[in-house]
């Protein structure tokens, strides 16, 4: 899984307008590609899955998707760069990274996703399977290739055939895991690359500020709320923090001088116990506010304001 380089973006909690009606769409934590692997890369291996809830509920406020009850603590859908791309905030009782995070997007872009990952499996057998022929390596299927492709089907065809691809690698061939992605799947990577690095941008609470991945302690000068404008936030300087070490931070430390971005509207607001007290009670109020707006809660919500005021 390659990442490149991305614009700087500013993410959000996905709302019902960021959905295309009539698409169809499907999310995992895998498949046809890994968000997992990817947040390893970007956001480091391990991230302490309380700091992110707080980082997560302070910005975006309270969680936008359902989870499972059992294991999921919250889950949140966030945008990317790309519309009908989101990166799903999956968090849990683990500190390990490359669980907490999946992805969601519409139907037919992962199928043409599916079809770049064939076509670059295939490729890879092809150059594989011809440096075995040139260098008389053979696997005992050899003969019995379809496409390129083998078929291993005894523990003892998969050990020779990893131990034939470290030499082939060794060799200047390329890793089936480093070939390059097709350009949709490699659209869909650096969209959600650019959302993680975006989860690096410090919260404000009060006079400080933290981000999701809490890998450095900084002390930043104090903003007045009004001062803070979400995206279009100016970066704030350091006030002379430490680092992990407790050493002066290095100057090329780009985290001190990331946009601190404000605290989501809800923050400082709660919900009264009787919504949730029985939830599928809340589930039902939320399906007659969503008729009422025709198919859009907040139009139903405002809908269902206006008629009170106009009966008080």
């Amino acid at each position: 899984m390659n990442v490149t380089s991305v614009e700087p973006f500013r993410t959000r909690a996905v709302g019902q307008d960021d959905f295309t009606k009539g698409l169809r769409y499907t999310g995992a934590a895998g498949g046809v590609i890994w968000p997992g692997d990817l947040a390893e890369k970007v956001l480091g291996p391990e991230i302490n899955f309380g700091v992110l809830f707080a980082y997560c509920f302070r910005r975006f406020g309270f969680p936008n998707m359902g989870g499972d009850d059992l294991k999921d603590i919250a889950i949140y859908s966030l945008t990317t760069p790309m519309p009908g791309v989101f990166l799903r905030v999956r968090i849990s009782p683990t500190n390990a990274s490359r669980l907490m995070f999946g992805y969601m997007l519409p139907w037919d872009l992962q199928r043409e996703m599916l079809d770049e990952e064939r076509a670059t499996n295939l490729e890879f057998h092809k150059q594989f399977s011809a440096w075995r022929k040139n260098t008389g390596l053979l696997l005992p299927r050899d003969g019995v290739e379809v496409d390129g492709k083998v078929d291993y089907d005894t523990n003892e065809d998969m050990q020779l055939f990893t131990a034939l691809l470290e030499q082939y690698c060794a060799a200047g061939g390329t890793h089936y895991d480093a070939m390059p992605a097709g350009p949709k799947t490699q659209a869909v990577l650096d969209a959600l690359c650019a959302t993680m690095e975006d989860l690096k941008s410090p919260v404000d609470v009060r006079d400080q500020a933290f981000s999701a991945v809490d890998d450095y302690n900084v002390e930043f000068e104090y903003s007045a709320p009004e001062e803070l404008e979400g995206p279009d936030a100016e970066p704030v300087e350091a006030a002379g923090g430490q680092g992990e070490n407790g050493d002066e931070d290095e100057e090329d430390d780009d985290e001190s001088e990331r946009n601190i971005v404000r605290a989501h509207a809800s923050a400082g607001y709660f919900v009264p116990p009787a919504y949730m007290a029985d939830p599928k009670r809340f589930v039902r109020l939320s399906e007659k506010l969503i008729e009422l707006g025709a198919g859009d809660l907040s139009r139903g919500i405002d809908t269902f304001i206006s008629k009170d005021a106009a009966t008080s």
